[in-house]
């Protein structure tokens, strides 16, 4: 072999032994700047550790630099006969833990003073997690038989575990576990959260052609939840809840809807006044005739919102609509009208601007504008103003508003808006920036201009125990001066990381107290009577446009409250 080819044979050598050589040092760097996450799950109280459980990590974010975008957003192990799982290698960033197992209901990480879903956690370069203690709690149990007058067992009966929560303004009942009777009349509702219920009972199945029907029934023996005994439930409780259910006579509820459309789809329905799940009557739907004539059979007795809705076109958007509330009692309700009117509908049209123009900012058709209802006189069905996506030149275009009040609300689609907030909004010619809006039935197009505050203010702190420890998962609470309390969208919410460390940002300037619970699963800090329990323990803050603030919250029990 010549020398010039075994000098071309050294060089190729030499030149694949570095390309090798850079591209193991570089997977040695990467790997040193991956993070590492281990630990162990057990059962609360034993301390006994629990196999075969779900352990998923969900990346939220990450912070490496050139991170590679075919690394999954989600990982899942499951834990070994130690109770033992592990993670050798994830993208540094902000992370939700999440664990499941059948039986159990929320698991508890360090720091933690209360039951959760899912466990913050951030992870940065090279940083290896070891050691990290969770504890699951078992779930709680309500069982029971449901049976009739005569002590016979009744199949098919629903049975609901529901908890009193405040939303949209009000306080209303949300079902968290269901049950249904077998032919024994058992039922049986698992991995209940500790907490207090209301059960209810509700023949969904009561068929046949007599007018006596079971009325939906509370534990222990009340037609009415606002008179029920609530169950406290504790980890691993194991409660019971019998009923005995006897037949009501039903009635018949009849009436016209003006307004109708030939060949629209037109709908009656019953709303309970205390309880939307509750089943109030027995029919499919109400039979209605051509000229808009009505029958609501087996109706029980109860007040109630009668509502009617109808659909033109393809999309079934934004429905006519009209309801009227009625008082049933043992007798038959007839001549029931309710007037359907497109007329009284309004439009928004205008547009959206930013308040620094000549600053680079995220696409305009990258945010969303919404009608928020402020209370629940608009129905369910056609009272929600809807949200509509800004045209990429700042258009806005909100159709067919049904007559109400409504707060003005802005949200992104996308990350850049981090800092932004609904800076003023002007509607026919008026201000009505920070105020309720009431949209009445103008019956035509209104002007909107709406501006996007881009110097919001930033908050970030601590949360600590009575103990001065951090606590991971705290629900942290921003809420405006009382003056504005009814724009809901104001409310700043956030939640403490391991580390029980937090940061709010976008917030519109202005004065806020802030509050830090151990849990908060509904809006319950939109209640005046409930923040006023908390008031000696608010730390107020006024916000100045681009500020940032450090505040430090100790930990408050929403039970504080009862």
């Amino acid at each position: 072999m010549s020398a010039g080819i075994m000098k071309f044979f050294l060089s190729v050598a030499l030149c694949l032994f570095s390309v090798c050589s850079f591209a193991q040092n570089a997977a040695v760097q990467q790997a040193a700047k991956a993070a590492s996450l281990s630990g162990t799950l057990t059962k609360y109280g034993s301390g006994e550790p629990l196999r075969n459980a779900e352990i998923s990590v969900n990346r939220v974010s990450d912070t490496s630099p050139a991170s590679d975008e075919s690394t999954s957003n989600q990982v899942s192990v499951v834990t070994d006969a130690a109770g033992r799982f592990r993670f050798p290698s994830l993208v540094p960033g902000d992370y939700t833990i999440v664990v499941r197992k059948n039986g159990f209901h929320g698991f508890r990480g360090p720091n933690s003073h209360t039951w959760q879903e899912f466990l913050n956690i951030t992870l940065s370069p090279g940083q290896a997690v070891n050691d990290l203690a969770l504890a699951m709690q078992p779930g709680s149990v309500i069982s029971g038989r449901v049976l009739d007058e005569d002590g016979e067992p009744i199949a098919y009966v629903q049975v609901s575990a529901l908890k009193w929560v405040y939303a949209n303004h009000r306080r209303q009942l949300r079902p968290v576990g269901v049950g249904n009777t077998d032919d024994q009349g058992s039922y049986r509702i698992f991995s209940l959260e500790p907490g207090r219920y209301i059960v209810r009972a509700n023949v969904i199945q009561d068929g046949g052609n007599s007018k006596l029907h079971y009325a939906p029934s509370y534990f222990p023996e009340s037609s009415s939840p606002t008179e029920a005994s609530p169950i406290a439930l504790r980890p691993g409780d194991q409660a019971q809840a019998d009923f005995r259910m006897s037949r009501v006579p039903s009635v018949k509820v009849t009436g016209h809807i003006n307004g109708t459309t030939s060949g629209a789809q037109t709908q009656v329905y019953l709303r309970n006044a205390h309880d939307e799940g509750a089943s109030i009557q027995r029919s499919a739907g109400a039979t209605m005739d051509h000229n808009g004539n009505f029958t609501l059979e087996g109706v029980l007795p109860g007040d109630y919102t009668i509502s009617a809705l109808e659909f033109r076109g393809d999309n079934n958007d934004n429905p006519l609509h009209a309801e009227a509330p009625i008082h049933v009692d043992g007798t038959d309700l007839p001549n029931i009208s309710l007037t359907l009117d497109e007329g009284g509908r309004s439009a928004l049209q205008g547009t959206l601007t930013v308040d620094t123009p000549n600053v680079q900012h995220p696409r305009l058709d990258t945010l969303r504008i919404g009608l928020l209802p402020v209370d629940d006189t608009n129905n369910e069905f056609a009272g929600n103003g809807g949200y509509s996506a800004i045209g990429p030149n700042g258009a806005i275009r909100l159709d067919r508003i049904v007559p109400g009040k409504y707060v003005v609300s802005l949200t992104a689609e996308g990350s850049g808006w981090e800092d932004f907030y609904t800076k003023s909004v002007t509607i026919a010619g008026r201000d009505v920036t920070d105020a309720v809006v009431n949209i009445s039935s103008s019956r035509g197009v209104v002007p909107i201009t709406v501006t996007a505050g881009t110097d919001g203010a930033f908050v970030e702190g601590s949360v600590t125990d009575d103990e001065g420890k951090p606590v991971a998962n705290a629900i942290v609470i921003g809420v405006p001066d009382p003056a504005l309390r009814a724009q809901f969208d104001l409310y700043q919410r956030g939640e403490t990381d391991q580390n029980g460390h937090f940061r709010l940002r976008g917030i519109k300037p202005g004065a806020y107290s802030f509050f830090a619970w151990s849990s908060m699963d509904d809006e319950s800090y939109m209640d005046p009577d409930f923040l006023r329990a908390f008031e000696n323990s608010r730390v107020d803050q006024s916000l100045a446009p681009n500020s940032h603030q450090k505040v430090e919250l100790k930990l408050l029990s929403p039970d504080d409250a009862q």
